[in-house]
């Protein structure tokens, strides 16, 4: 899913939405709004550090140098679908390599994932 600019009825939309979603909660405990989960998509891109200089980190001798995240389109990258509540991230599901992000592929592989997640 790419970029959505918002013009001015997208933007109105989404706030009467927002309104709509806080009257549920009116009233009621201001925990249960923390309980809402919303989710948004991003890729993470993964390179190891290029040059010794760029990695330089303050590490024990058996420690691992950590990777370092770029922009670099080239690098390999993983699109997630991450899921987060007031706390914070709730689910991070990984997309296969190759899959299109569908409806369906969000009915039969993520949508079931975070379920079992969030009722353990």
């Amino acid at each position: 899913m790419g970029t959505t600019l918002l013009n001015l009825s997208t933007n109105a939309a989404r706030l009467q939405m927002a309104k709509e979603n806080l009257e549920i909660y009116e009233g009621s405990d201001s925990r249960r709004l923390l309980e809402r989960v919303t989710e948004d998509k991003t890729w993470i891109q993964f390179k190891p550090p290029i040059r010794k200089q760029d990695g330089r980190v303050w590490l024990k001798k058996e420690e691992v140098p950590p990777a370092v995240c770029v922009s670099d389109f080239r690098a390999p990258k993983v699109l997630y679908c991450i899921f987060f509540d007031g706390p914070g991230p709730v689910a991070q599901i990984p997309v296969p390599k190759g899959q299109t992000l569908t409806g369906q592929f969000y009915a039969d592989v993520v949508l079931p994932e975070v379920e079992n997640i969030i009722l353990r």
